[in-house]
């Protein structure tokens, strides 16, 4: 197996190849009878495989990092104290829209510069911490953008609805079906989205990914 060049690669990816690369290895020896070497290979698996877990999680740290560093802060893009939520949650739309590009067609559509029809939704933290809900129209987004307010900055999650899958389907529905509901929430540092009759979906990749927008990533 071939290693990828690693000076442009996240630490989690190569160590990811190094994972497969290893399970590969253990599998060779297993076959050719090579019982000595299994147990130290198993014990660099092992490592790797918390040396993994330990990348992902300063990677996710950086990216909520940079984020917070590079969207307005909430005094500037929630307005004035007193502010109803519908006037906020305007107000940070066109805020985002007019730094991204993007044109709105209605309401909460938009669409960036190639067309793209894309949902922006808004929310404040929930006061119990570490909760979002939001909403958006039940229609056929290329690209769904989640702006989730977090102590005095703004959380930016930036999703190709494509890459949700079937998670897009099963998310909650409001009873004349014409809301999506979105319950992101974070876990040990991970941001999630929960979805009705299976397991949460990892949304942390997507926040600050604003190149999924005027692009053809």
């Amino acid at each position: 197996m071939t290693m990828p060049k690693e000076d442009k690669m996240p630490t989690s990816t190569v160590l990811e190849h190094l994972q497969d690369r290893l399970l590969q290895k253990i599998s060779d020896v297993a076959k050719a009878g090579g019982s000595v070497q299994i147990p130290p290979l198993g014990r660099l698996l092992e490592q790797t495989n918390r040396d993994l877990e330990s990348a992902r999680l300063i990677e996710n740290r950086i990216r909520e990092t940079e984020s917070l560093l590079t969207a307005p802060s909430v005094d500037t893009v929630f307005g004035a104290a007193g502010e109803n939520k519908k006037a906020k949650g305007n107000r940070i739309r066109r805020d985002f829209a007019a730094r991204l590009g993007l044109q709105q067609v209605r309401g909460v559509e938009y669409k960036d510069k190639r067309g793209q029809h894309v949902g922006i939704a808004t929310a404040t933290e929930h006061p119990s911490g570490h909760r979002w809900w939001l909403g958006l129209p039940n229609v056929d987004f290329d690209v769904v953008v989640l702006l989730c307010e977090r102590s005095n900055n703004q959380l930016e999650f930036i999703i190709p609805r494509a890459q949700l899958g079937d998670a897009w389907k099963r998310l909650s529905r409001d009873a004349e079906g014409r809301e999506v509901k979105l319950n992101v929430r974070t876990n040990q540092g991970e941001y999630e989205l929960l979805v009705t009759g299976s397991g949460p979906v990892g949304i942390t990749p997507f926040l600050g990914q604003s190149r999924y927008l005027n692009s053809d990533v």
